[in-house]
């Protein structure tokens, strides 16, 4: 690609999705380590939905706002009509979630100057002069984990925007009342970018209508998606982690996978079908790897089983109906939560 088409599609994206959570340098650096082999012509764009501060006149990015716009509409009133069902299902998640943790409780870890190393908090001393980059035990019963929340948010989830949002702010809203560390974004790519919009943060607290702002559009490359997920995830407090994804298990991206010949890959393949189903289980093996326990959440009769055995193993339930979710949710995470002490 020409530098000028790279320059305005990047233009598009910031207008289209909000400034940039990184500077330049460090979106660089970052894009170096995460777009490699299979991803090497794509980019990573992660956003907090912050507005440019000048009025785009792009009619295609006004377009797209507006109906960013009325979509964010329609999830709030979806959740108004539901209310009373989504604040029973957050009870019900709830209790669960809580009564998983009595029957495994987890003495909290704290940053410190002493005690046992951290490696995950080592860049802190290194770039922020920071020595806290040790782990003292108090007595004091917490959860020692933290969830992210992933949602896709491509194009093939259009028919079901409202009912993903609302998903997303039921367990959102659980995992907060049981004093969890959360952070929840969406992921789609678009003109080779796949942007990963943050909605929450671990340190935000009663932020969970943010996730009213999610809308859907473009493709998804799965496997970038993770290893993007991987790198949001090093900033968790907690000494386990667990990421939760709502999909379709679908992967398909407008981006080919690039020819790799000491991977047997001759030609170039599309992103979609086999190779990109065996791209994302090759993301999901690697997090697992770093300790991170990957679960899904299938929604819809079209979610695709096989493909999600594949990426997920045992470690995803499937849903056709809203009233499935906290109960499939609950069994997903006290699953998860016994599994940090087997």
């Amino acid at each position: 690609k020409k530098p000028s088409e790279t320059a305005a599609d990047y233009q598009y994206i910031q207008s289209c999705f909000g400034l940039p959570l990184y500077s330049g340098e460090d979106s660089l650096q970052l894009e170096n380590i995460l777009c490699t082999d299979s991803h090497e012509n794509c980019r990573l764009y992660f956003t907090e939905g912050k507005p440019a501060p000048v009025e785009e006149k792009n009619a295609l990015v006004q377009k797209f706002l507006r109906d960013a716009e009325t979509q964010r509409k329609k999830n709030e009133a979806y959740y108004q009509s539901r209310r009373d069902f989504c604040q029973n299902s957050i009870h019900q998640l709830t209790q669960q979630i809580k009564n998983a943790m009595l029957v495994y409780p987890q003495p909290l870890k704290i940053p410190s100057r002493s005690g046992r190393i951290f490696p995950r908090e080592i860049w802190k001393a290194l770039v922020l002069d920071d020595d806290r980059i040790f782990m003292e035990t108090t007595d004091e019963e917490q959860p020692d984990f933290s969830v992210d929340l992933m949602l896709d948010a491509s194009a093939s989830r259009l028919g079901s925007q409202e009912i993903i949002a609302l998903q997303g702010y039921i367990i959102a809203e659980s995992l907060q009342k049981c004093g969890i560390p959360l952070q929840v974004y969406s992921f789609l790519s678009l003109k080779g970018f796949t942007v990963m919009r943050r909605f929450l943060s671990y340190e935000d607290k009663d932020c969970s209508k943010e996730i009213f702002d999610y809308c859907a559009a473009g493709w998804n490359r799965d496997g970038l998606a993770f290893r993007g997920a991987g790198h949001l995830m090093e900033s968790s407090p907690a000494g386990n982690r667990l990421l939760i994804v709502l999909t379709d298990a679908s992967p398909n991206d407008d981006r080919r996978i690039p020819p790799d010949s000491s991977k047997g890959r001759v030609l170039s393949q599309d992103y979609s079908g086999k190779p990109g189903i065996e791209d994302t289980a090759l993301e999901v093996n690697r997090l697992k790897q770093e300790g991170i326990k990957v679960m899904a959440i299938l929604n819809g009769s079209d979610a695709d089983t096989l493909a999600a055995t594949r990426i997920y193993q045992r470690d995803y339930v499937r849903i056709e109906q809203l009233e499935q979710l906290s109960q499939a949710a609950g069994t997903l995470i006290q699953k998860q939560i016994q599994q940090l002490h087997s």
